[in-house]
């Protein structure tokens, strides 16, 4: 049982990471799901406890043995709200074929609650939240140089926002900023496009 866990398919599997218990402390379990088994089977935990941390699946193929696996299959975990409810800038992914976790250069920026996607060898992410304020960082990781990337900061400071690449841009839609003098966060109708080329 556990609230504010990431969910991620990759070929047919569902992976759960994370999230905080019945006490909201954050957890570092890794579970995966198999429908055809109807099946769920702990993999090795994440080397940090964290919640609200965004997540990308990479794969290209399945194989199957005691476990299922799948080949050249990274389960990427950045950032997120530790034990400590700070916000982290870990970023990790899990390699299925080691069935081990890898530390990975840290995001430039600490946060959880932001948004990603895969385009190509590239992860973008968005926004996210230091505390209970939205951030307008917009940094990019290159799985292949394992590197980060500032890109310009997005004209909207947003957390739990949506997230859409087309061939030649970005879109950010909606989420939640902060209100003035501590007042409930407020619902976004605003979208940030970012262009590629």
């Amino acid at each position: 049982r556990r609230v504010y866990s990431t969910l991620v398919e990759a070929a047919g599997q569902v992976f759960a990471v994370g999230g905080c218990d019945d006490n909201g402390v954050p957890v570092d379990s890794f579970e995966v799901y198999t429908p055809e088994a109807d099946q769920w089977a702990s993999l090795p935990p994440m080397p940090t406890a964290r919640a609200g941390r965004t997540r990308i699946a990479t794969h290209t193929d399945l194989l199957r043995e005691k476990k299922v696996f799948i080949m050249n299959y990274r389960v990427y975990a950045a950032g997120g709200m530790g034990s400590d409810l700070r916000p982290h800038n870990f970023l990790q992914h899990y390699d299925v074929l080691k069935d081990i976790w890898v530390s990975l250069a840290a995001m430039p920026t600490p946060r959880y609650a932001a948004t990603s996607i895969l385009r190509g060898s590239k992860i973008y992410v968005l926004g996210g939240r230091q505390s209970k304020y939205a951030v307008n960082a917009f940094e990019v990781f290159d799985t292949d140089t394992r590197s980060w990337t500032r890109f310009p900061n997005i004209p909207n400071k947003r957390a739990f926002s949506s997230f859409v690449p087309t061939e030649e841009k970005l879109f950010s839609l909606g989420g939640l900023r902060q209100g003035r003098l501590y007042r409930q966060p407020k619902f976004m109708r605003t979208v940030d496009v970012f262009d590629l080329e």
